[in-house]
């Protein structure tokens, strides 16, 4: 028998193959259909492969070797690509609830804290952003917070919450008159009075200040009630009140 100088030529090489991570995992288990060989001799073939069907295979790209050898020796190699890509997103663990807190007094921001998300990738690469961070200022209304959590495939994941900060402040009526007390003229049963009107302060802007009655309304003989009341626009509301009092002519006021 003379010698044989032909290698063995394989069959059935599997092309490239992509596959996805599984899940929770760094690496895909991956399946292929193994090639085979023959030879010219018409002996049997060995065929050794660097890694097996059913083997499991990092994210990023592996060389699939397979060699085939005849009984003389002669050698033949087959390669494909296996191509894992992290096609699974972060994940973001324990986000906060929605929260909600009154604004600080006589300003229209408070200071909100809580406890940040952590964030887990199967990959073990990651990275968190957020749109505020704990104890940053938030002014009255509902802001989002945000956080973003990104791996090294560019896979990305949002998960957000509520931050609300209300005004619970009522506004503050000022320069409310002391009781007054005034004279009818001679056979009159009531009289005009004036006075400089209380203005309001809030929080949050300018109150609407509304009142019973108004400087130089007339006013019968007795005690009436003059109120004042400021609301804001979050519905808070400060009420304040003074007398009228109305004595007829020659009567003393402090008897």
């Amino acid at each position: 028998m003379g010698d044989d100088f032909e290698n063995p030529v394989f069959t059935n090489i599997p092309v490239n193959i992509v596959v996805g991570t599984d899940t929770g995992l760094p690496a895909a288990t991956v399946i292929w259909n193994p090639p085979s060989a023959s030879d010219n001799s018409n002996s049997t073939v060995i065929v050794t492969s660097s890694q097996n069907p059913g083997d499991s295979f990092l994210i990023g790209s592996s060389i699939v070797t397979y060699t085939a050898t005849d009984k003389f020796a002669n050698t033949e190699t087959a390669q494909f690509d296996i191509t894992v890509m992290d096609t699974e997103n972060p994940i973001i663990n324990d986000i906060p609830n929605d929260i909600t807190q009154s604004a600080d007094p006589g300003v229209t921001t408070s200071a909100v804290t809580w406890l940040p998300p952590t964030a887990m990738d199967n990959s073990g690469q990651h990275y968190l952003t957020s749109s505020h961070l704990p104890g940053d200022l938030f002014s009255i209304g509902d802001t989002k917070v945000a956080y973003t959590a990104n791996d090294d495939a560019g896979n990305s994941i949002i998960a957000d919450f509520i931050v609300s900060i209300k005004d619970t402040e009522a506004p503050v009526l000022v320069g409310i008159p002391d009781d007054i007390y005034a004279n009818t003229t001679t056979g009159q049963w009531a009289a005009a009075v004036t006075w400089l009107e209380p203005n309001a302060t809030d929080n949050a802007g300018s109150p609407t200040v509304t009142s019973t009655h108004t400087p130089g309304d007339v006013f019968i003989i007795g005690e009436t009630m003059v109120n004042y009341t400021a609301s804001d626009v979050a519905g808070n509301i400060a009420r304040e009140f003074f007398l009228v009092i109305i004595i007829e002519l020659d009567t003393d006021p402090t008897s």
